[in-house]
């Protein structure tokens, strides 16, 4: 991945605030291209790294980051659980989760868990600026091959529920 230059929104603050982020990834390519684009576009500043979810909890607890960007898959746990327990201990916290796997069942887990925005990895260098600042407006974001997929899981529930199409799981 190349850092590329993103035109992404500096967040509605009246003060033009820089949004501070903590990335939690394990491989340290993928963590420092995260780093190189996070850093490169305007209105963010990556404050930590972190390459599993002990030392994660550390840098939110001791930076107190707008948001963090965290693996869904890191080697020492479960992240759903921890982005849970994380949002638990600081309410204000905004989570964007990337991942490799472009199932919705993920991305449902990771919203469940408390984040706002899901991102493919092989998408970050395009999505992941506007996700960060989406989280850190409060606001949801899903790129768009993650985001059909989600609608096709509502509007085959729908349908069932209205007994129309089979029913499967």
């Amino acid at each position: 991945m190349t850092p590329a230059r993103h035109l992404a929104p500096v967040p509605d603050d009246p003060l033009q605030r820089t949004v501070r982020v903590v990335i939690a990834e394990d491989h340290p390519f993928m963590r420092r291209s995260l780093r190189r684009l996070l850093d490169g576009t305007p209105g963010i500043e990556v404050v930590a790294e972190a390459a599993d979810l002990a030392l994660t909890g550390q840098h939110v607890a001791g930076h107190h980051p707008d948001v963090l960007v965290i693996d869904l898959n890191m080697p020492d746990g479960s992240s759903p659980e921890a982005l849970e327990e994380l949002c638990e201990r600081m309410p204000g916290l905004r989570v964007v989760v990337t991942s490799d796997d472009d199932a919705p069942g993920f991305a449902q887990r990771a919203f469940a868990a408390g984040a706002n925005g899901y991102v493919l990895k092989e998408r970050a260098d395009t999505e992941l600026p506007d996700a960060v600042n989406a989280a850190f407006r409060d606001e949801r974001y899903v790129g768009p091959i993650v985001g059909s997929r989600l609608g096709e899981i509502g509007r085959a529930s729908s349908e069932r529920m209205r007994g129309h199409g089979p029913v499967s799981s």
